[in-house]
């Protein structure tokens, strides 16, 4: 059985015509979903074997079932059935020889699925929640209150919320990464401070005197190596007076300019963006 169904994965997977869901076509096509005996009830189940081909484990079928059954605690005749098949003896005798196979709820699917850790695992989970989310949508009006003493529907609340919980975490992470980085660049953008040419050289790791001989051919600072006000204006640069005691003791003045935090985060973009331009480097 397993050869033959991932036999039909392969051909399934090379169908171009394939719709855009084929994933989810492919898994009804090779999970199905039918009502089965589990204890006392009777219960939309899957076929470990059919959920077995569709993951494609590398395990023995009974060693990759039996691990997870101990594993996370399953139990027979709640979580699954154990069911017989009966087959012609394939050693060529008369007769017939059996085979086990579980049949499990939805709710042990989806975990088996989810434990596996890998896309074919995603798409299987997906397909059970899509198709427990369609036998709610037409068995809609039982009464709510049923899930606090029905262990099956608490289990299937607390599964539910758990893999709604793990999408949340991951997305938070996600976003906690960004909002770190945005964080960090508003930082250099909006801070206040000022530095000289010469300490954003050394930050960049090229002396002050080929920066200057840069930003001058970068068409940034003038000749006499005063920013251009436009980059002023954009709030690159500072220009602030200085004053020295030249000879004769006379008092002195000149300009100084100064990188501001926004300015920084400006030069430094231009200056790697060159790095990867020999020719404006």
């Amino acid at each position: 059985m397993e050869r033959h169904l991932h036999e039909a994965i392969v051909s399934l997977s090379r169908d171009n015509r394939l719709p855009e869901d084929s994933h989810q076509t492919m898994a009804a096509v090779l999970i199905p979903i039918e009502d089965h005996q589990v204890g006392a009830e009777q219960v939309p189940a899957v076929s470990a074997r059919s959920l077995y081909a569709w993951l494609e484990s590398p395990e023995n079928f009974f060693s990759w079932i039996e691990s997870r059954i101990v594993r996370f605690g399953f139990v027979r005749d709640t979580d699954f059935a154990l069911h017989e098949i009966m087959e012609p003896d394939s050693r060529g005798l008369r007769g017939q020889q059996g085979r086990n196979d579980y049949y499990l709820t939805l709710d042990m699917a989806k975990e088996l699925a989810l434990v596996e850790r890998n896309e074919k695992g995603r798409q299987a989970r997906q397909y059970f929640i899509t198709s427990e989310r369609r036998l709610k949508a037409n068995g809609a009006g039982a009464d709510p209150l049923k899930a606090l003493s029905d262990p099956q529907q608490l289990r299937t609340l607390l599964l539910g919320f758990t893999e709604r919980l793990i999408a949340l975490e991951a997305k938070a992470a996600e976003d906690a990464q960004k909002l770190a980085f945005q964080d960090a660049q508003d930082t250099i953008t909006q801070a206040t401070n000022t530095q000289s040419v010469q300490s954003v050289a050394k930050v960049l790791g090229i002396g002050s005197v080929k920066f200057f001989e840069w930003l001058r051919r970068a068409g940034i600072l003038m000749h006499n190596n005063l920013p251009y006000q436009c980059h002023i204006d954009s709030g690159y640069f500072k220009v602030v007076q200085r004053s020295f005691v030249g000879k004769n003791d006379q008092k002195q003045l000149y300009a100084r300019t100064l990188v501001t935090g926004k300015g920084f985060a400006y030069l430094q973009r231009r200056y790697q963006a060159a790095q990867h331009t020999p020719e404006h480097a």
